[in-house]
Order: structure tokens, then sequence, then C-alpha cells
């Protein structure tokens, strides 16, 4: 197992390696992004700051916590698009019958995938939603103890994984429909509403977006523990362990819908 495991993990290094360095010949297209997604996020502020305008609070939220929960679950959505797009692509791979030669290779199909795909364009994103979170915390005057800062770390991973598993779950349609663009597209819609707290959204949304679309454990219920907002107890603790527990349903879905794949012959 730790044998398998380290070389999957040097593989992946050479992956990395080798995608920086074709990447990093157009050095223009990283400061293009960082420009791009940096009048993204000032976009989402200044709306932010146009609703707090005329109230100082929504839903028993500030401005600076709103803020912070932006930062947060911005984090968390682009180390999934980083590291883990590469399933966004899997309707293509068969479509193509490039998918193909991904069951050929002695490796793992979904490592393959997650591997030949790292998504450069995210990195500035997560630069400023990192300062984004970093700044709203020091006007809130948030202080990190051992526990806290152990959960925010474990939230982010956990919150990962739950993006993955539901990008996962969803693509895996694409083995009978040979489409994942439109599946992907919903949860890309449905991220929005990360953005916001929770508690400002319609009884069916909120249920939505606990249950069968749960991005609310990526953002908002992690979030209102390091604020140490009142309510949701269960869910905040539940926050550390749905992610795994997603991507190990999502998975075994994958799994099957595998074991049912018919090649286009393309």
């Amino acid at each position: 197992m730790i044998k398998r495991a380290k070389r999957y993990l040097t593989i992946y290094w050479r992956y990395f390696k080798q995608y920086w360095k074709s990447r990093l010949v157009y050095k223009g297209d990283f400061v293009t992004g960082l420009i791009a997604q940096t009048i993204a996020t000032a976009t989402s502020i200044a709306f932010i700051s146009i609703i707090y305008s005329q109230t100082r609070t929504v839903a028993g939220w500030s401005y600076y916590e709103v803020l912070f929960l932006l930062g947060y679950g911005g984090i968390i959505f682009q180390l999934h698009n980083i590291f883990f797009f590469g399933t966004h692509f899997l309707g293509d791979h068969i479509r193509t019958g490039r998918f193909d030669r991904l069951l050929l290779r002695p490796l793992d199909v979904l490592f393959q995938l997650y591997s030949q795909h790292l998504s450069d364009d995210d990195v500035s994103s997560l630069f400023i939603q990192t300062a984004l979170l970093i700044w709203a915390g020091s006007r809130l005057g948030i202080t990190l103890s051992p526990i806290t800062l152990a959960y925010g770390i474990l939230s982010i991973l956990s919150g990962v994984m739950v993006l993955c598993g539901l990008f996962l779950a969803f693509v895996t349609v694409s083995f009978w429909s040979g489409r994942s663009d439109a599946m992907t597209r919903i949860i890309f819609e449905f991220s929005n509403f990360r953005k916001y707290p929770l508690s400002i959204y319609a009884g069916g949304i909120k249920i939505l977006l606990t249950t069968l679309i749960p991005i609310a454990f990526a953002s908002f219920f992690p979030a209102t523990y390091l604020l140490q907002k009142p309510g949701y107890s269960q869910m905040k603790t539940l926050t550390l362990v749905i992610g795994p527990v997603i991507f190990f349903l999502a998975y075994r879905f994958w799994k099957f819908g595998l074991q049912h794949y018919s090649s286009t012959g393309s």
C-alpha cells in the first residue's frame, strides 16, 4: 500500500513538473489570469459593498463576515479546480476515443484524469482569495487557536473532497450520455451560492445545498465555526467527515460506471 502510494506520488510529481514547464513558456498567461481574477473578485466585493451600503447586517452577517465567507469558500473551490478539474473533460475523452488509451495504461484511470490537467488559471485566484480571507479575518479580529487552526485545515481538505465527489458523481453520467460539460455546469451554477450565507436563501435552496448538492459543507458551515457564529453545531462537526463520505460514494458510482463503459470505437 505504501509502496503503491509512493509510486503514484512520484508519477504525479513528474506530471506536475512537465505541465508547468510547458505552461511557463507563456508567462504572460499568468499575469493575464491574475488581472482577470482580480477583476472578478473585485466585482463580487463591489456587489457585496453595494448591499451593505444600505444595511449593517444581512441575516445576522456583517460585511467582513461575508467577505470572510467569500474568501474561505473561494480557497476550497480554487484548490479543487487547480488539482482535480480533470474529470470535467471525461465526456470529451469518451467521445473522441481518448479514454481507451487511459484504460490501456497500467495506472488508475481516475488518477490519470486528475494528473493530466492542472488549472493554472486558478492559481492566481487562489492567491487573491487567500488574501481576502486574511484581510477580512484581521478586520474581524479573528485569532487562531491550535484547535481552530486544525479545524480550518481539515475543513478545507474535506471541502475539496466534497467538490471532488460532486464533480465525479455528475461526470460519471458521461459513461451513458457521452457528455460531461452540461453536468459540470450545474455544479458551477450552484457554486455561486457558496458566496453568501445559507440563511438568506429559501427553504428549498437550503435543503438542496445541504443534501443533493451539499456545497454548504465546503463554505458556509465551516466558516460559521471559524467565525464562532451560533447554531448549526451538528453541521459544523459533520463538515469534517462529510467530504470523505461523499467522495467514497461518488467513487463507488464511478467504478460502477467504469464497468459499464462501452468504447465509441473512434
